[in-house]
């Protein structure tokens, strides 16, 4: 997990610091809790077949690694990172002062600089990226089990009387709000499916 604004250690660690004041936002009594998904949601990156047939198109070979989702290549050129569905919601919120609002995503925390990257390639070099905090997944467990683990200490952390999910999985989304039912009844939980959904 990254809190924003974060600043680089000499060795160009992250080091976590206060949430971004930048916003305005009162992250102690916020009316809602904002959580954005990363691929297929904030940003459109390729999913692991049309991934692999661009980068085949692109570069004249088969991709050479094993791996998709964990693999910084996915996210690096010749293959292609744009605006995602949610972005333009991100937008409309990004300046909002009553809202804690948060990027989380099922790619591993060795990601996050890249990641990273991308969302400040999105946002443009006259914006300033106005996430309260970027939570990456630690180990290789079940990615909807990490993201409600995450979600409860958000809620406990915000106190949010309202929380509000972008997701473009199917499952995901699902899981989301049995989730608010079985657990927090006392708050609205909005969960949005993107379009295009995936199920993978």
């Amino acid at each position: 997990m990254m809190r924003f604004d974060d600043d680089d250690d000499d060795d160009g660690r992250k080091t976590n610091t206060n949430t971004n004041n930048k916003s305005g936002c009162s992250t102690s009594s916020c009316a809602e809790l904002l959580v954005y998904d990363f691929d297929g949601t904030l940003a459109n990156t390729p999913t692991p077949r049309e991934g692999k047939i661009m980068y085949e198109n692109k570069i004249g070979q088969a991709w050479p690694h094993v791996g998709w989702w964990g693999r910084q290549e996915s996210l690096e050129p010749p293959l292609e990172v744009g605006p995602g569905p949610a972005w333009a919601s991100y937008v409309e919120n990004r300046t909002r002062t009553d809202c804690v609002r948060i990027m989380m995503t099922g790619r591993v925390e060795k990601l996050s600089r890249r990641v990273t990257e991308c969302l400040r390639m999105l946002e443009g070099t006259t914006e300033t990226l106005c996430f309260h905090e970027l939570v990456f997944k630690k180990g290789n467990g079940d990615t909807l089990e990490y993201k409600c683990e995450e979600l409860r200490r958000m809620v406990r952390a915000y106190g949010p009387k309202k929380v509000r999910i972008w997701e473009d999985r199917v499952k995901h989304a699902e899981g989301f709000r049995e989730f608010g039912k079985r657990e927090f009844a006392e708050i609205v939980f909005e969960v949005t499916l993107v379009e295009p959904s995936n199920d993978y």
